[in-house]
């Protein structure tokens, strides 16, 4: 499982890798801002790839791109349409986190983070995430299948 962390300060972006490298997560790739994330997701290209990332870490406040656009252009993008994309915020910034689940944001966890629950809500989307990738894959047999005999 391949994670984004996007987070413009060098300790929150630390201290979320470190705590999800120490729930046994290894390929965690770092943007430092919105417009590094959407840069390396090639967010707007017409592109049938898979995607990157499995899930993706957003802070809502960055300078430039906060992450509730960040997290808008990411699902504009239809091959993100189901990327879990998690909030990460202060608990304080209510208002943003609701604007960031209009955008489309799966979840959230408040800054200063508590690893126990950072990496809870992370598996709990990656379960989500391989079951609904598994049902699409079977849905395009399904639909292949029927294809073939109509």
């Amino acid at each position: 499982m391949r994670i984004l962390v996007v987070d413009d300060s060098d300790d929150s972006r630390d201290l979320l890798e470190g705590a999800l490298l120490s729930a046994g997560y290894t390929d965690i790739v770092t943007a430092v801002s919105g417009w590094e994330a959407l840069k390396l997701l090639d967010v707007g290209r017409t592109t049938e790839e898979a995607p990157p990332v499995d899930i993706a870490l957003l802070d809502i406040v960055m300078p430039e791109m906060d992450g509730v656009e960040a997290c808008a252009r990411i699902r504009n993008d239809e091959r993100y349409a189901d990327l879990p994309i998690i909030m990460v915020t202060s608990l304080d910034d209510m208002n943003s986190l609701s604007s960031a689940f209009v955008a489309g944001a799966t979840d959230y966890v408040t800054k200063p983070v508590n690893r126990i629950e950072l990496v809870a809500r992370v598996r709990s989307a990656l379960r989500l995430k391989q079951e609904l990738d598994r049902r699409q894959a079977r849905e395009r047999e399904l639909l292949a299948f029927l294809s073939e005999w109509g």
